[in-house]
């Protein structure tokens, strides 16, 4: 049974490794679905997993786990149904979202600097030797607002293209880089109803964030994927109103942020890609898993 599923691999046999955050595991299944093993447990220690919020799989025998404690961790594949810790690197920033591209760790996740800004995409290389860090975040006055709507809990590496791209949370955009830092292009949503925040003081003089009544009319970027011919799927979350269940929809994007077509709003939230496989899940009102095909139209 899993927990609560938050991201899937396939290697290149076909075998599915399956990340759940709430048991803090790793289930590794075979291609027909047979299940083959789960792997670590909750905790801080050698192959143990701390609120695990995304993994990548590099190569045919390399697992990256970005956690929340700002720990990215390193499992190789060993055999058919065993996994093992081989390597560990922390961050000075709590990680949303992880890629790789050109032996290249790209980790989402805001970063305050010296002078007051910031940055949002961060480049590893497999030692956790940081070797670069760009990406603009959210212009705010005021550190805790720039913080929290800097967030985005998604990137992609498009290596056909040499581009890494992210979207934030609560605001209507996506933005593409090249591999050294170079912003490419910006795209926005329309019909975005951005979240509801203000800054203000507390009764005693501190300041604090107010937000408006919580999901009700607000929108946000929920996932952001690679599909073939460099193209990206990306998901919004509507959330209508307090009690009735948000609308995913999706739409596919051209690698330049020019042109988007809608999708629908029948997809699962989708998780990863291989080639044309697609990997998306649900957990309500249990978690499941579902995969599909990408067939392009033209």
């Amino acid at each position: 049974m899993f927990g609560e599923v938050t991201d899937v691999v396939q290697d290149p046999k076909g075998n599915l490794y399956v990340l759940d955050a709430l048991n803090g595991t790793i289930k590794l299944y075979d291609r027909e679905a047979r299940f083959l093993g789960s792997f670590a447990r909750p905790g801080h220690g050698p192959n143990e997993l701390f609120i695990p919020v995304a993994f990548e799989l590099l190569g045919d025998s390399l697992l990256l786990v970005a956690q929340k404690n700002r720990v990215v961790k390193t499992f190789r594949l060993e055999g058919t149904a065993r996994i093992v810790e081989t390597a560990s690197f922390t961050l000075d920033f709590n990680p949303e979202d992880l890629c790789w591209m050109r032996d290249r760790i790209y980790v989402r996740g805001y970063r305050p600097d010296s002078t007051g800004t910031g940055t949002i995409i961060h480049v590893y290389d497999l030692q956790g030797k940081e070797m670069a860090s760009f990406g603009e975040p959210y212009e705010a006055e005021h550190p805790l607002m720039r913080s929290i709507l800097s967030a985005g809990n998604t990137i992609v590496c498009l290596p056909s293209e040499g581009i890494v791209a992210t979207s934030y949370t609560y605001l209507p955009s996506i933005r593409a880089y090249t591999t050294a830092g170079e912003r490419l292009w910006s795209a926005r949503f329309a019909d975005f109803q951005p979240v509801n925040v203000r800054m203000a003081r507390t009764a005693s003089g501190s300041p604090e964030l107010r937000f408006g009544r919580p999901f009700a009319g607000m929108d946000m970027v929920e996932a952001l994927l690679a599909l073939p011919e460099g193209l990206l799927l990306v998901q919004t979350l509507e959330a209508v109103d307090l009690g009735i269940e948000p609308n995913l929809h999706s739409f596919i994007m051209d690698p330049a942020g020019k042109t988007a077509a809608y999708a629908g709003s029948t997809l699962w939230r989708a998780r990863s890609s291989n080639g044309n496989t697609l990997f998306f899940t649900s957990n309500v009102p249990y978690p499941q898993l579902r995969i599909a095909r990408y067939t392009s139209t033209n």
